[in-house]
């Protein structure tokens, strides 16, 4: 059984499927409770029909379809997703697989390069500017994807700044030099200190939830938007320390505009051109799954509270962001990049990288 969808065997009984499992879902639901059978026993068979369905017809990949009892069960107060993943492993787990799914869905339509992109070309037009916005680019892309990935995809855009500079003859050969290699350790550095801004930028930050968790079980859950207003503003501080230390100590650069460099990203970044349906699609994913991460608890500023949107279910603490990621993972491979049903945000292929 194929798991991935390949453009031109997307069959109309796959796309029967894929309409099909939700509305059985939602029917079974809707009905009047059996008698002798409980209610979370009806919401069971729903999500056991939906996956069902979506099996036998390949709807989507056949090991996504096994990922959403971690988000129905949750969102209908069936069992907690700790409980859903414990056959499996620490729900932490599920939140960094759910984040890696998203990167890999930015990566496939290249977003992350248009957002690196938009960033170095707002920030960047004097030596010391242009070596701010790569760290701040590769600080912003880190807190979402891998920082190997986020290195690796900033080294080329860097590379092509350099070069544009030793062929204008911008700097003499021995600022050139120093110039570009202020580049490259800033882009080392802004991805490395970007991934502590997020539970999902790095694999230390989860193992540390993880093992916080299970050695101080009194304490309650550190969220998303709670690690975020500690390690974001860190992070901030880092890349300020990071740029202050190559441009102003070890590396000091005229303060005059590189005109030749910047329209060179600027070509690059309008090269691009408009935003492609998957990218749009792919951003608003990312957005709002960003959005559900920050506000799933209430949020008290003084005597305000903000109420969270999970207080909206039966049990909100059945809910965590790793049910969010995975909630976000699903809705990747659920949704077409066109109408033809050619594609779709995420296949697993792109996943199992």
């Amino acid at each position: 059984m194929p798991e991935n969808i390949p453009s031109e065997t997307y069959s109309l009984r796959r796309r029967i499927g894929l309409f099909a499992g939700p509305l059985l879902f939602f029917l079974i639901l809707s009905l009047p409770t059996p008698e002798g059978m409980s209610p979370e026993a009806q919401r069971t068979c729903a999500v056991a029909v939906f996956m069902a369905v979506w099996w036998l017809s390949e709807a989507i990949p056949i090991s996504a379809t096994a990922l959403l009892p971690m988000v129905l069960f949750p969102f209908l107060g069936v069992r907690g997703i700790r409980e859903t993943t414990a056959s499996y492993g620490d729900s932490n787990i599920y939140l960094f697989f759910g984040g890696f799914l998203i990167a890999a869905a930015m990566e496939k339509c290249s977003l992350h390069v248009r957002i690196a992109y938009a960033i170095i070309t707002k920030i960047g037009k004097t030596p010391g500017t242009i070596i701010f916005g790569f760290i701040v680019a590769a600080a912003f892309l880190s807190m979402w994807i891998s920082n190997t990935a986020t290195a690796l995809m900033m080294l080329p855009i860097g590379l092509a700044v350099i070069r544009v500079l030793e062929e204008m003859k911008s700097f003499d050969s021995r600022t050139s030099s120093l110039f570009g290699t202020a580049l490259m350790l800033g882009i080392a550095y802004g991805a490395n200190v970007g991934g502590i801004g997020t539970l999902i930028g790095t694999p230390p930050n989860i193992i540390f939830i993880s093992s916080a968790e299970t050695l101080y079980p009194e304490y309650a859950e550190i969220g998303f938007l709670q690690w975020m207003l500690f390690a974001v503003p860190v992070t901030i501080f880092m890349m300020m320390v990071i740029w202050l230390i190559l441009t102003k100590f070890i590396f000091k650069f005229p303060n005059r505009s590189l005109k030749n460099a910047y329209s060179t990203l600027m070509q690059k970044r309008e090269a691009l051109g408009n935003m492609k349906p998957d990218e749009k699609k792919v951003l608003i994913v990312f957005i709002c799954t960003a959005a559900a991460w920050i506000f799933r608890k209430n949020i008290v500023i003084g005597e305000f509270v903000i109420p969270g949107w999970s207080e909206l279910f039966p049990n909100p603490g059945y809910i965590n962001d790793a049910t969010v990621a995975i909630a976000a993972a699903l809705v990747l491979f659920v949704i077409p990049t066109d109408r033809k049903f050619s594609d779709f945000l995420l296949t697993w292929n792109e996943a199992q990288k």
